[in-house]
């Protein structure tokens, strides 16, 4: 049986694009050696994470997760057994959807059919839906800062 987690987080501010190539780069490692796959969404501010696997596996990651300094406020949403993976062919993928901070050339913003193209159509129903309400958040972050 396959167990997955799902959480939302708050970046640190100073979070840069590097930070996210390291933070990608460092989980595929990881979750290769680990037999985890998964998805992180990140919006500018907020990300969203789905870990899949072995539930040893993935808690012992999540418990890293909780202790990295890149990020705050983490909050558990989904955590049950499940019996496929969502995203079974990625160790992890990364999709930013906005990063007005990293300068204009970085800049782009994904709109829900892009999002909806890029989730895996293995994707159980009920993580689409959050993913997918997940996308509205950068038009609060946007107002937020005005």
């Amino acid at each position: 049986m396959i167990y997955r987690l799902l959480y939302v987080s708050t970046a640190d501010a100073r979070l840069t694009a590097d930070d996210l190539e390291a933070i990608l780069h460092t989980a595929q490692i990881n979750n290769a050696a680990n037999n985890l796959t998964g998805l992180l969404v990140y919006t500018g501010s907020q990300f969203m994470q789905l870990l899949e696997g072995p539930r040893d596996a993935v808690e012992a990651v999540f418990a890293g997760i909780c202790s990295d300094p890149r990020h705050h406020s983490v909050a558990r949403l989904i955590a049950e057994p499940t019996r496929e993976r969502s995203c079974p062919n990625w160790t992890m993928a990364l999709q930013v959807i906005d990063t007005p901070d990293y300068g204009p050339e970085s800049v782009f913003e994904v709109d829900d059919e892009t999002l909806k193209a890029f989730l895996p159509e293995t994707m159980a129903p009920d993580l689409k839906i959050l993913f997918q309400s997940f996308n509205t958040m950068k038009t609060a972050n946007s107002y937020a800062a005005e």
